[in-house]
């Protein structure tokens, strides 16, 4: 019996079940005792353990879909930080922000964040995210006592999944890391995807400067088969319990 065959069947147990709790209580007791007698799937337990399982399904299953997470990219040239009209040899402060709009609704199950960058000076280098919320979070901060030497961001991922903490990384910080501690990505999920994403740098440090080339975000969203299975097996648990309670 598949899932789909599984679900349709908990369904039509729990509305069963559902329409039997108006029945007089010796009615309830009779029919019950039938059917446990005539029908191998009877049973609250049964069904209580199915509807167990659907969740569990439900929930893991964006882990094991087969799907491409959905992915909002762009190209920039933006010099780091923003140039200054009044001092052109200018070489610390904010960049101007690199913005990617995200024109569908959906919840954030997880999200990644992919960049690319040149810059003499890595570590001078502050970066932040900020959601369609106002929600900002910095994916790499350094103290001054943790100096190091090297240049640029070349095709770096922050992923809260990461083995490496990107405090440990080093120029150009090629692959995933996990963003600095305490300001994990994991703040913007199950949050509404739509909007307005912004990429900020702050060049914290003279005398160095650079270019921002790319940004990507990488939004994983639960599977409608997973969200559908876990409201099933929701549903039928509490029409479960509340057949339980009755009975006592």
């Amino acid at each position: 019996m598949d899932a789909r065959s599984i679900a349709q069947r908990i369904v039509a147990d729990a509305s069963r079940d559902s329409a039997e709790a108006a029945l007089p209580l010796t009615r309830r007791r009779k029919l019950s005792g039938l059917r446990s007698q005539s029908n191998c799937f009877g049973g609250v337990g049964w069904r209580r353990s199915i509807a167990v399982f659907l969740i569990g399904v439900g929930f893991c299953f964006p882990a094991f879909a087969d799907i491409a997470p959905v992915i909002y990219s762009q190209d920039f040239d933006l010099p780091i930080p923003k140039p200054d009209i009044s001092d052109p040899c200018v070489s610390k402060g904010w960049m101007e922000d690199a913005i990617i709009q995200v024109p569908h609704h959906f919840t954030i199950y997880d999200l990644n964040v992919g960049i690319s960058l040149t810059h003499t000076s890595a570590f001078d280098l502050q970066i932040f995210l900020k959601g369609p919320t106002n929600e900002k979070i910095c994916l790499n901060r350094y103290d001054f006592n943790e100096f190091f030497k090297g240049e640029n961001y070349k095709g770096t991922v922050f992923d809260d999944e990461a083995e490496v903490p990107i405090e440990e990384g080093k120029p150009p910080f090629a692959g995933r890391f996990r963003p600095e501690s305490g300001n994990l990505l994991e703040s913007f999920d199950d949050q509404d995807a739509y909007g307005t994403w912004r990429l900020q740098i702050y060049d914290a440090r003279y005398s160095d400067t650079g270019m921002f080339n790319h940004l990507e975000l990488i939004f994983n969203a639960p599977e409608p088969a997973s969200a559908l299975l876990m409201t099933f097996g929701a549903t039928s648990l509490t029409l479960l319990r509340r057949r339980g309670h009755e009975r006592r």
